[in-house]
């Protein structure tokens, strides 16, 4: 490889765009899906929405909580009887 190549893919990593690497707290899915952050910590707590414990909290990354999204469409979550019925539902597909 040629040093202006190297250049050039060591000059696309520094431009890379890493707002899509960010991951998201608990209380901000909370506010992006318009309920409450206990409520985001049911859907973790039954293993809908996989989330990395870190010393701050949780974090989500952008991706699952678009798959999240997607899964769930138009399905009652809001509360654990009926978030648990619509994750056993989604996991017999």
């Amino acid at each position: 490889m040629d040093i202006e190549k190297e250049v050039e893919n060591v000059n696309d990593v520094r431009t890379c765009n890493y707002n899509s690497l960010a991951m998201l707290s608990r209380e901000e899915v909370a506010k992006l899906c318009l309920c409450h952050k206990d409520t985001v910590s049911m859907w973790i707590g039954l293993g809908m929405l996989q989330a990395t414990k870190t010393s701050r909290g949780y974090a989500i990354s952008q991706k699952e909580l678009e798959r999240f999204q997607e899964a769930y469409k138009g399905q009652d979550i809001s509360n654990p009887v009926h978030a648990k019925e619509a994750f056993i539902n989604m996991n017999k597909r």
